[in-house]
């Protein structure tokens, strides 16, 4: 089946929802202009999987706390120099293991209780 044209910000954020095993051919088909910081937030928030493909660049504190809000594991892709307590002790409230991505030097008595 041939992949569709993607050409608008609600097309983007509704293949990036519906998408479960490919999220890098899902990212590769959206064109450039439509990958903005807002744009990845708002995918962020339909797949956290999406956070692994948000160039460096423009990750910032508030896309990766969204990410790990869904799901604590995606803690590994948050970049060092963005982990924060907050980040952290949302993925470890979602997802216990994830304490295993937080830094030692975050490691507080509240993210590990």
């Amino acid at each position: 089946m041939a992949k569709k044209n993607i050409t608008t910000v609600e097309e983007a954020l509704a293949a990036v929802k519906n998408e479960s095993r490919d999220m890098q051919s899902v990212l590769e088909n959206i064109p450039d202009n439509i990958k903005t910081a807002e744009f990845y937030l708002e995918a962020v928030k339909q797949n956290s999987m999406a956070l692994n493909y948000v160039p460096e660049s423009l990750r910032t504190v508030e896309i990766c706390l969204e990410a790990v809000k869904q799901d604590g594991e995606a803690l590994e892709d948050v970049p060092e120099s963005l982990m924060t307590v907050e980040i952290c002790l949302a993925a470890v409230k979602q997802r216990g293991s994830a304490l295993h991505y937080v830094p030692e030097s975050l490691r507080t008595k509240e993210i590990c209780l």
